[in-house]
């Protein structure tokens, strides 16, 4: 029988998230920072297309036992604001290259997840050396199909996970979704044309630092072979499929993102060939 779940990740470790906001020219970055010191390397974490950082909160948590997080709004979307017109990439980027040059991050892991993975290629991409290890998941970076079949295939999709989805989650991606429709709409609508124009391969083989690809298998929302592509770009790089995950699966099943994160940064890297 299908339910929702509704269950608490953070149950072993209560983290108390400092939440900071830094002002550059023509932007500023709303951030939460907070989890393990002692880890080897703090993690960048960068959020999806259309949401903010919020509804990744129990994804956070489960990372947070471990690493050092630092989780920006990216620019316009969420609580962080811009009176920059972003039509690239590389534009979104450059914001969160601030961000990181504000912050000292020396060296240090970085996460993105759809429109978040496209960004933080084009970091990886910018500053190649200071990245130590990387995940991209159900990644934009690649074209995308056009609106209509998106949301043709949203409608899709969002029925069949019904059985994975977290409630509390789940109304935390409407609300920000909702939020950035009726107060950041400009934004939300230049990230949709950069996810579905822009195309990142010209510039992947730059990044030098081992990167994973995850991906769901069922997701309709990014299809597999864009996956497919990104490996096939990106040097050193690998690939995981999730085999029951759908397009929102990692913010579903933080856990398992949690564990797989945690192999892949502090273990070797095994070239997977497709």
């Amino acid at each position: 029988m299908c339910a929702y779940s509704n269950t608490n990740v953070s149950q072993k470790v209560s983290y108390q998230w400092r939440r900071e906001q830094i002002n550059f020219e023509g932007f500023s970055l709303y951030y939460l920072e907070g989890g393990r010191k002692s880890s080897p390397y703090p993690l960048l974490f960068l959020h999806g297309w259309g949401v903010s950082t919020e509804p990744y909160r129990d994804c956070l948590n489960c990372l947070a036992e471990k690493y050092w997080v630092i989780a920006p709004d990216l620019p316009g979307l969420g609580r962080s604001h811009c009176s920059q017109t972003l039509l690239t990439y590389q534009d979104y980027a450059n914001c969160i290259l601030d961000l990181i040059a504000q912050l000292a991050l020396e060296k240090f892991y970085l996460l993105g997840h759809y429109f978040g993975g496209g960004v933080a290629l084009a970091v990886a991409a910018s500053i190649p050396s200071q990245i130590s290890r990387f995940i991209v998941i159900n990644s934009t970076g690649i074209p995308l199909i056009s609106i209509s079949n998106i949301i043709k295939k949203r409608f899709i999709e969002l029925p069949r996970q019904i059985c994975q989805l977290r409630l509390l989650t789940f109304l935390k991606i409407l609300r920000a979704f909702f939020h950035n429709l009726i107060f950041r709409r400009q934004y939300l609508i230049q990230a949709a044309r950069v996810a579905l124009k822009e195309d990142l391969t010209p510039c992947l083989n730059k990044i030098q630092s081992p990167c994973l690809v995850l991906w769901g298998k069922r997701d309709y929302f990014t299809p597999l072979e864009l996956g497919y592509r990104l490996v096939e770009a990106i040097p050193n790089s690998q690939w995981q499929l999730i085999p029951k995950g759908y397009h929102e699966w990692s913010m579903m099943q933080p856990e398992q993102l949690s564990i797989i994160a945690g192999i892949f940064f502090e273990s070797k890297l095994i070239k997977i060939t497709l």
